[in-house]
């Protein structure tokens, strides 16, 4: 679940983020669990959704700011939640990506690949 005390990210908050001196920062959304946007010295930033599969921690890139939007990017992070749930609901009709055995990796990249 979200953490209440967590912004909610915006594109104002986003422009704001300090580029750090060394590495990479995570910024989290109030709003959704796992989402949020990664600052790297160069000064890119970029949406990630992180998750577990199979006990290990994950993080799908769901694109760069600002090419990629924060609605479009929150939508796609949104967009594998329920996914994920379909793999556990109907384990013998689903497609998993062939790297990580995950619905919801399958499915985002198929849908990254259809909007450019």
């Amino acid at each position: 679940a979200p953490d209440p005390q967590t912004p909610m990210l915006n594109d104002l908050v986003i422009r704001k983020l300090p580029i750090p001196a060394e590495g990479v920062t995570q910024h989290p959304d109030g709003k959704i669990a796992g989402f949020g946007v990664r600052v790297t010295s160069g000064g890119v930033k970029s949406f990630y959704l992180a998750y577990r599969h199979h006990g290990k921690s994950r993080r799908l890139n769901l694109g760069r700011y600002p090419v990629t939007p924060l609605q479009k990017a929150r939508g796609r992070a949104l967009a594998a939640v329920p996914i994920g749930q379909i793999k556990r609901l109907h384990p013998a009709r689903r497609h998993t990506h062939p790297e990580t055995g995950n619905l919801a990796v399958w499915m985002l990249r198929h849908a990254l690949r259809r909007d450019g």
